[in-house]
């Protein structure tokens, strides 16, 4: 016999900020990783008693308890605490979902285990942390009334739960009682409407079907309401010898889209491929019980998460963080700013934490916070599961890290800000400072500071963004100063102090002792002060330094991409990207310098050089006219207020601008640059690049071809990508034009077996057809009066298609067929008769094998 189901699927708002990719099956395919699966943590002690398990999404939080589930909505609003932003919940509303006249002791089973593994590791006491809780793609309440289970799966990312009515069973005891909500009403749809005091909750009407054989036969049905706060099912005629589902949907309305407030802050890519993503997180993970939970309690907690290399799975998630503010000035937030993983595995995180009880080791340089906050190094273990160590680091006010990396001999160094006394070392380069200098720090974990040391002027303020170490031994930092007497060099480019805010690079010898380069960079206004600095080594020994200016003098050089300002303001800025020689004195140091922008404000945060020694750039603009080039998305993508999108782009080594692609969604991402910056870049093995930030998109994830889901409209979620920027990202024109002015390009990855890529034609007559022509040779041929073709003829395919409404047509194309090298061109008749047709330019394209 068979059973009747009532299914119910909660489309929620904002689920996964993954989208979706068809990888191939050897590599992922370019673009943005998969979208990940919703996934049901066993209670292991990280919750209250009475929680069995516990779902996340962006803007709730559901929790699985005895007799019934609660569900707490969020939104959010952030403020600005300093140079740091403070996101707070507010309008949070919690929904207890009771099962009436059911069983409060149905044993609930996590079944289908799923491989993430989630650690909770909060405060500095061991044995408090909860880790190894294992996952479940599908959670079962057994017997809830008799002859019905409840079943919570994972849909897509997406939460569905079924209440599987036996054979012979009574649907009508199915009743649900809502605590939380207002009050409760039927739409002229069926769908029932919970009103809320964060707004309206919406289920759509239910679903009923049975099984027959593989397909499943509709049965009628909708909601009752029975008094107040309670509903229930009207079940038409059913065959009781079978099945049923009840199968209502369940949508939030757009009030709770974007109440979850999760930041990306940085990643980094192990030897094999899987992205480590850091961060700040306000997800409700903190024990609760229904109607007990302080909205205004501003506790935040550090995250760190490890996706798969093929980006199909989350191997290991933890919360990382204390729990106790130091009150009243502090509201107990933990933020990691930057993360590097080492040959073994084992993954470093820094950035500052306002806990009292930030999770240390006995072996640690500082136990314990002196009064505001700290700066904090953490080690874990590869799988995420245990501190291998930890330390806070800090002087008697403020500190925090923006900047760690790890030599090949365990060697941590560190960068950031510091408000006053700064633990130095006998060995040093400054040793007195002043408050709010930039700090240089360095140790092996287990052992004492080996270099701790002040960078800064005397009279004002000096932020260090970004560090690194050369093979030499050599330690370069970058970031902003105030200060108009920054120590600089004899030989560095730029001595003097130009205006409101100068960027600053500067390079130390392995001791740390001697400043063998130091130089300014900046203009008559602001530069490097409102997003973050980062600085990247070529394999010549060359640096590049990124990052904004809103000065209308920063130096560019003689082979400049855009040699002055776009915005030129005063106000607005433009992203910059210098490249420098330290080892030569003088303006001849200067090897390329240029403004990167348009007329809407930009800025740079990250770079990274390439084998080829390309630099690539990652950053943020609010100008839907930025100049791209050969792009894997060439239109701006709008969204929430302030609308911005990401971009990523390449120049090589001698500043020639190579590509230039929006890199974003519908919503504001990075919503904004603050000085510890937002997101990440980095090269992982073979190649490949990945990048990361956090975004509020509404109906688009990142725009690769054929590679992107839609994720809910103001979320912040934490996003990455991967691409292959090593192999050709376009192909470029065969050099044979035709006439007219309509343009073809082909762009999407190595355009390798099994990728993605897109055929855009543009520049067209709107809303007509455009003919699309193919060949495997090159024999350029007249046809009359009508168009010159690089196909022969006659074409070995022709595809008739049709532009828009301005012009253009886009072809995404799946799984190209290689190897093989295609002639393509695009021919237009404007009007009928010899001499009225449009054709594009020839390219050229080899698809690899």
């Amino acid at each position: 016999m068979q059973s009747l189901l009532l299914t119910l699927l909660l489309a929620l708002a904002g689920t996964s900020g993954f989208a979706s990719a068809e990888p191939s099956a050897e590599e992922p395919g370019p673009g943005v990783l998969p979208r990940l699966p919703l996934l049901f943590e066993a209670n292991g002690g990280a919750y209250h008693e009475s929680v069995g398990f516990v779902a996340h999404g962006p803007g709730y939080t559901l929790m699985l308890t005895p007799g019934g589930t609660s569900l707490l909505l969020e939104s959010s609003v952030t403020e600005e605490r300093g140079s740091l932003p403070l996101t707070r919940p507010v309008h949070v509303a919690a929904l207890r979902t009771t099962f009436v006249g059911g069983r409060s002791d149905a044993a609930m089973t996590g079944v289908e285990p799923a491989p993430t593994l989630i650690h909770h590791i909060r405060g500095n006491d061991p044995e408090a942390w909860s880790v190894d809780n294992p996952t479940f793609t599908r959670v079962r309440y057994d017997q809830v009334w008799p002859g019905v289970d409840a079943v919570f799966y994972d849909a897509d990312g997406q939460l569905e739960y079924d209440f599987v009515v036996a054979p012979g069973a009574d649907p009508s005891v199915v009743r649900l009682a809502y605590e939380g909500a207002d009050r409760l009403s039927l739409r002229d749809d069926g769908a029932l409407v919970l009103h809320t005091p964060a707004g309206e909750l919406v289920n759509s009407a239910p679903v009923l079907y049975q099984h027959t054989g593989e397909s499943r036969e509709p049965v009628t049905g909708r909601f009752v309401l029975h008094g107040g706060d309670e509903v229930g099912f009207a079940v038409d005629d059913w065959d009781t010898a079978r099945p049923l589902v009840i199968d209502p949907v369940m949508v939030y309305a757009s009030t709770f889209g974007g109440t979850m407030a999760d930041y990306n802050y940085d990643l980094a890519v192990d030897a094999q491929g899987r992205a480590h993503l850091v961060g700040e997180t306000l997800s409700a993970d903190l024990p609760w019980t229904f109607g007990a939970y302080d909205a205004t309690l501003n506790d935040t907690d550090a995250y760190v998460a490890r996706l798969s290399a093929d980006g199909t799975a989350l191997d290991w998630c933890t919360y990382l963080g204390g729990s106790n503010p130091t009150w009243p000035y502090n509201a107990g937030g933990d933020r990691a700013f930057t993360v590097e993983v080492d040959d073994a595995g084992l993954v470093y995180v820094a950035g500052s934490s306002e806990s009292t009880d930030f999770p240390t080791l006995s072996d640690a340089l500082k136990q314990t916070q002196a009064w505001y906050f700290d700066a904090f190094v953490s080690v874990l273990s590869s799988d995420g599961s245990a501190l291998q160590y930890s330390t806070l680091l800090g002087g008697t006010l403020g500190d925090t890290a923006y900047d760690l990396c790890v030599t090949d001999a365990g060697r941590v160094y560190l960068t950031g800000e510091t408000d006053s006394g700064f633990p130095v070392t006998p060995v040093t380069y400054d040793s007195v400072g002043t408050p709010r200098d930039a700090f240089v720090a360095w140790f092996t974990p287990g052992g004492p500071l080996e270099y701790g040391s002040h960078l800064g002027g005397p009279a004002a303020y000096d932020r260090g963004h970004a560090i690194e170490v050369d093979d030499q031994g050599r330690v370069y930092v970058a970031g902003t100063t105030l200060s108009h007497d920054f120590p600089t060099s004899m030989g560095g480019y730029q001595q003097a102090f130009q205006g409101n805010a100068d960027g600053f690079l500067c390079r130390f010898d392995p001791t740390g002792q001697v400043l063998q380069y130091g130089t300014m960079l900046g203009g008559s206004g602001s530069d490097m002060d409102d997003t973050d600095v980062d600085i990247a080594i070529a394999d010549d020994g060359r640096v590049w330094i990124a990052g904004a200016s809103k000065s209308s003098s920063y130096p560019t050089s003689a082979g400049a991409h855009q040699a002055t300002n776009p915005t030129d303001n005063g106000v607005s800025s433009s992203g910059v990207l210098t490249c420098l020689d330290t080892d030569v004195s003088g303006a001849a140091g200067m090897v390329f310098s240029t403004y990167f922008g348009s007329g809407g404000s930009s800025g740079l945060s990250d770079v990274e050089v390439d084998a080829s020694g390309n630099a690539w750039v990652f950053g943020y603009t609010i100008d839907a006219d930025f100049p791209t080039l050969l792009a894997w998305d060439d239109e701006f993508n709008t969204g929430t207020t302030p609308y911005s999108d990401a971009l990523l782009a390449c120049f090589d080594a001698a500043g020639t601008l190579l590509n230039a692609s929006y890199v974003g969604g519908s919503g504001a991402e990075p919503n904004t640059f603050a000085p510890q910056g937002r997101g990440g870049l980095e090269r992982g093995p073979g190649g490949d690049l990945y990048v990361s930030h956090d975004m509020s998109s509404g109906n688009q994830g990142l725009s690769t071809p054929g590679a992107y889901t839609s994720p809910t409209a103001g979320v912040h979620e934490s996003w990455v990508a991967r691409f292959k920027p090593d192999a050709p990202v376009c192909q470029f024109d065969y050099g044979y034009d035709g006439p007219g002015t309509g343009t073809l390009s082909v762009c999407g990855g190595d355009l390798s077996t099994g990728t993605f890529g897109v055929l855009r034609l543009s520049d067209f007559a709107p809303n007509k057809p455009v003919i699309l022509l193919a060949g495997l040779a090159a024999n350029p041929t007249y046809v009359g009066d009508i168009s010159a073709t690089l196909v022969p003829v006659p074409v070995d395919l022709i595809v008739i298609l049709s532009t828009d409404s301005d012009g253009e047509v886009e072809l995404y194309v799946p799984g190209w067929l290689g190897p093989v090298t295609v002639f393509l061109q695009g021919t237009q008749a404007d009007n009928p008769g010899p001499g009225q047709w449009t054709t594009s330019n020839a390219v050229e394209v080899e698809f690899l094998p």
